[in-house]
């Protein structure tokens, strides 16, 4: 309900990346192939997200409604994934139902899913691998094959989550628990995901010339590590190449022109590695900064509550990660595993740039997390008001409740003198007047 009121109460503005990918869109719908508006071929955008919304676009017509349902179901459905995955990492259907709930009302997610933005797919993507990792062990021969087109299609819609892999290999390792097995596992994986990026692969080399998912990782990395870096994103015109970038462009094409870029973002790095560390550590403080930014215009009181709600849920979520660490013993499995994935993830942002849109994809895993959280507070709790109940009833200083008095049972009484031992009950004799 959260996700659809948002659908309706939120606007969805074409600008920037959620306009390129409504364009890739509609030119692929209308049997163009991946191209500009000025008919050029390109690459620079992911294309994952694109190729995924253009069968509705054709079916449908394009429609800012349209896209808004469709990511409303991707979210819903990555929410009942993360169920799953962590009803079988945590052994424990609470846990994953405390994860889920917290992931399902995440404000943050639910907005989210009103622009048109590959970030609604990547999560569908990474919550359906960890929940075919965490069943590895279980379910049908198929499931490895699974996991690799997933990993396939999510390298081609973001490839910065392929640094969730390290943590993903493992949920499915602690599934299989064998060495052989998760050989196997790999195995089937890799030959599904490079069957499922070879068509991408293969049509950027015949049209650009080179083998790759995309065409933008120098340019990434130049607006990361330049002379006129800093944590956040820059835009190339505050570059020192910004007079030149559009010449540039027309004159190499997308994929050379990144490719430069990507020397000179090398280069700078090779002759500053000291400035370079120290901003690359700021970089991943400031990823996990709490939300306490505004936003582009000027904000309204609606706004306004949303983000300070989203700011309690966000310190909540964060403080009930660390909880959930207190019971490193008895899950240390899926504790480890979701920390690969928060390092690895982070680890690749420090190395480029911020936008705290890109924090997106690692949140739900963080909301299983906090959901061993959740689940170690309502038990501390729970331990807490029993304790204090027998406390209360052991209290020697309140009179015996006549009512919780336990009666002997009929025709036998306690001996004097002999605890514990029971006889035949003699009834003293009664006085004659009957007193």
């Amino acid at each position: 309900m959260l996700r659809l009121g948002a659908a309706i109460a939120v606007a969805s503005p074409l600008e920037s990346d959620y306009l390129g990918y409504w364009q890739l869109s509609q030119s692929m719908a209308d049997g163009r192939g991946l191209i500009l508006p000025d008919g050029k071929p390109t690459a620079w955008l992911s294309i994952g997200y694109p190729i995924f919304l253009s069968p509705f676009f054709m079916l449908f017509g394009p429609s800012v409604a349209l896209v808004k349902t469709v990511n409303v179901a991707l979210g819903v459905c990555s929410v009942l994934l993360g169920y799953l995955a962590a009803r079988r990492m945590f052994q424990a259907p609470r846990i994953a139902a405390l994860g889920a709930l917290i992931f399902a009302v995440y404000l943050e997610a639910c907005v989210y899913g009103t622009y048109v933005a590959k970030e609604n797919l990547m999560v569908f993507l990474l919550m359906a691998q960890l929940a075919l990792a965490a069943h590895a062990g279980v379910s049908p021969a198929w499931n490895p094959a699974l996991f690799g087109a997933a990993t396939g299609w999510l390298a081609v819609s973001g490839n910065s989550a392929l640094s969730f892999m390290p943590g993903l290999l493992a949920v499915a390792y602690f599934a299989l628990g064998r060495v052989p097995a998760m050989l196997r596992y790999c195995v089937i994986a890799g030959i599904a995901g490079a069957l499922t990026i070879a068509p991408v692969i293969l049509r950027n080399h015949l049209v650009f010339g080179g083998y790759g998912l995309n065409n933008n990782g120098g340019f990434n990395l130049y607006l990361g590590n330049n002379p006129s870096s800093t944590a956040y994103f820059v835009g190339i015109e505050r570059t020192p190449v910004g007079p030149r970038w559009q010449a540039m462009l027309d004159e190499l094409g997308e994929r050379e022109a990144s490719k430069h870029l990507g020397e000179l973002a090398v280069q700078h790095i090779l002759d500053n590695p000291g400035q370079t560390a120290l901003l690359a550590l700021r970089k991943g403080i400031i990823f996990w900064k709490p939300p306490v930014h505004s936003g582009k215009t000027q904000e309204s009181r609606f706004e306004g509550l949303f983000r300070l709600i989203w700011l309690l849920q966000y310190v909540g979520i964060a403080l009930l990660c660390f909880v959930a660490v207190l019971r490193l013993r008895e899950h240390w499995r899926p504790i480890l595993a979701i920390l690969l994935m928060t390092a690895g993830y982070t680890a690749v942002h420090m190395l480029f740039y911020v936008i705290y849109r890109y924090r997106l994809p690692i949140l739900p895993m963080l909301c299983l997390l906090a959901g061993l959280g959740a689940d170690t507070v309502i038990g501390l709790r729970s331990r807490l008001a029993r304790q204090s109940g027998r406390v209360t009833a052991q209290d020697p200083s309140r009179p015996p409740d006549p009512a919780l008095a336990t009666p002997s049972p009929a025709g036998t009484c306690r001996k004097m003198g002999s605890p514990g031992r029971r006889g035949p009950c003699h009834s003293p004799p009664r006085h004659p007047s009957g007193r």
